[in-house]
């Protein structure tokens, strides 16, 4: 019962919601990023065919991650300032997908990869901001970790 009762209120109230977000975040990121393309399962439409990862695309995926990850954390720090205007981020990360336009099939190639760490970068610096920008701002703030408002 008391589980129960715990789980609604992280559910309903938006400070909670906040920290869920940041707790979130910050998990999903603790998973060593080798681990998880060893775990990467491609399959060929061709032939149905299902294997892992080669070693030079885990490289370069480990590789895109690094520098999504360097830009997310650069990001955040510039952007967590509340007197910063997050909309110039917006219109940022807009104008390097937009300069991807046309794309398909054929021509994703190593120019669409090379920019898409730097377009999730600032998908999630905006997302985490908006969700979650006063809560980092709290507990940064905070001299004591069990002092936060």
């Amino acid at each position: 019962y008391d589980l129960r009762i715990a789980h609604i209120i992280l559910g309903e109230f938006s400070s909670f919601k906040d920290v869920m977000t940041m707790i979130w975040n910050e998990e999903v990121i603790q998973k060593p990023p080798e681990v998880t393309m060893k775990e990467i399962q491609v399959q060929s439409l061709l032939d149905n065919r299902v294997d892992s990862l080669s070693d030079g695309k885990q490289e370069s995926l480990l590789d895109s991650f690094h520098t999504f990850e360097r830009l997310y954390k650069s990001l955040l720090s510039q952007y967590l300032d509340p007197a910063v205007d997050i909309s110039l981020l917006v219109r940022k990360t807009t104008a390097v997908a937009e300069n991807l336009k046309p794309i398909t099939c054929t021509t994703f190639g190593t120019k669409a990869k090379a920019v898409i760490p730097e377009i999730l970068a600032g998908i999630f610096t905006v997302f985490t901001v908006l969700k979650s920008g006063e809560s980092y701002c709290r507990l940064e703030e905070s001299p004591n970790e069990e002092e936060v408002d």
